[in-house]
């Protein structure tokens, strides 16, 4: 199968069997998309494997719109991503998804050890800095509150930046995150 269909293969099914509260096309064209975009360049940049980060890319939250599961999601994330591919992809291709998927998160001190896996981590807090107003009201609309919002978005937009370890990927974000935390401050 064409990498090309296959991604849109799996974009349909994952909106198709999205549970989560943001609709369908916000969390594709304010995450997702951006996440693989992202990856795309990143790939180009530093001569990894393309069709591997940005079927990453797609995957990497789908335990979360999904299951609304957010602890664990690059676990989970990692195994229904091995399900939907197998057969359809070589298994080594299916390995490195998973790594990727497992270690993009932010919020946790994985070791990234491939470009691919580091590429899909910087792109997913690119992602997060391009949007991140959409995170700030989604948090404060279900939390109850401006200030709680303010100093969760704030913590967690210097998060992704430490974890943009890709100096391309900081140079293609740096003035937006400048501008998102002269703003929180």
């Amino acid at each position: 199968m064409a990498y090309e269909k296959l991604k849109q293969d799996i974009e349909k099914e994952i909106r198709k069997n999205m549970k989560h509260k943001f609709e369908h096309d916000d969390i594709f064209k304010n995450h997702m998309i951006p996440v693989m975009n992202y990856s795309s360049k990143l790939a180009k940049i530093y001569k990894a494997d393309k069709d591997v980060v940005e079927l990453a890319a797609l995957l990497h939250d789908i335990a979360y719109t999904q299951t609304k599961e957010n602890e664990n999601h690059e676990i989970i994330g990692a195994e229904i991503a091995e399900r939907m591919l197998k057969g359809k992809v070589p298994n080594e291709k299916i390995e490195l998804i998973k790594k990727c998927i497992m270690h993009h998160r932010g919020a946790k001190n994985y070791k990234r050890e491939t470009k691919e896996e580091q590429i899909v981590a910087c792109a997913d807090a690119m992602s997060h800095i391009d949007n991140s107003l959409i995170f700030m009201y989604l948090w404060g609309a279900s939390h109850k509150g401006l200030e709680p919002a303010q100093k969760w978005l704030k913590e967690k937009i210097q998060r992704g930046w430490k974890k943009i370890t890709l100096p391309e990927g900081r140079k293609m974000v740096k003035d937006k995150y400048e501008a998102i935390m002269l703003l929180l401050n």
